[in-house]
């Protein structure tokens, strides 16, 4: 009888870096993987490379879309109360 094997739930869980890359990659790199590698902490020389690395997992892609949409609902929020405080000036 073959033994079952237990779901790994820590295969969907970024490391501290990965997520880092990830948030800079969104927030302060405008989309530049390797300027986003740096700023997460991985090394100047092959930032090019893990970059690429890291864009293959899709644990990675998948946060990053997410963080995309989250950045871009914020900004339509942020619009709103910059109009509506824009408006209230104007009288």
């Amino acid at each position: 009888m073959k033994k079952q094997r237990k779901p790994n739930r820590m295969k969907h869980v970024l490391s501290e870096k990965q997520e880092s890359f990830c948030l800079f990659y969104v927030i302060r790199a405008h989309y530049c993987g390797r300027t986003a590698a740096i700023m997460a902490g991985y090394e100047e020389a092959s930032a090019h490379v893990r970059a690429c690395r890291l864009m293959k997992k899709s644990k990675i892609r998948n946060r990053i879309n997410e963080l995309i949409k989250e950045n871009k609902s914020l900004s339509v929020k942020n619009t709103d109360k910059t109009r509506c405080s824009v408006n209230s000036i104007r009288g």
